[in-house]
């Protein structure tokens, strides 16, 4: 399924993956996803997006499992193997919440991963690269952070300007 076909059937992914999902859940009327939507009290609470909530905007964080998490899995599944990623925590609240849980290692769950970066921040990765001379995409000298999937709008709400969409707009590779 593509990226037209997903938010067609599902949504657009923003603002965050976890409010997304609250949001979309929420419409459908989840019981928790409501609760996170109306508690202010709730460390996740997700009241500050009550007007996207209240929007005819389709909302949803299912880009990401539907367009890479789900075949990552099927190889991992196919090919017999343990997963293995570049993760770092200090990407969102939510990687940060599971390596306080697992650490880099949580290999006592259903789907066992190892995060073997995940302790490391943005800072220590350009140490060790420029250390050791390694080679890294020239888009990283162009002023972006990441090299996601280009229509991912979650977390574009807390980037300075010009944000990633802006940079796009004048980037030519």
């Amino acid at each position: 399924m593509g990226f037209r076909q997903v938010i067609e059937k599902y949504g657009y992914p923003v603002p965050t993956k976890e409010t997304a999902h609250a949001i979309y859940w929420a419409r459908k009327g989840s019981k928790w996803a409501l609760k996170k939507l109306n508690d202010k009290d709730s460390f996740n609470y997700i009241g500050k997006w009550r007007n996207l909530f209240e929007s005819k905007i389709p909302v949803a964080a299912e880009c990401c499992n539907i367009m890479k998490k789900s075949s990552f899995k099927t190889y991992i599944k196919q090919e017999k193997r343990k997963a293995i990623t570049g993760s770092l925590s200090e990407e969102s609240n939510q990687r940060t919440a599971k390596w306080l849980i697992n650490g880099c290692n949580n290999f006592n769950s259903k789907e066992p991963i190892s995060n073997p970066l995940s302790f490391w921040i943005e800072l220590d990765i350009w140490k060790y690269i420029r250390k050791f001379g390694l080679p890294y995409s020239k888009i990283y000298d162009m002023g972006y952070q990441r090299t996601g999937c280009m229509f991912c709008m979650f977390g574009c709400h807390l980037e300075g300007q010009p944000n990633r969409f802006q940079r796009m707009k004048i980037t030519v590779i």
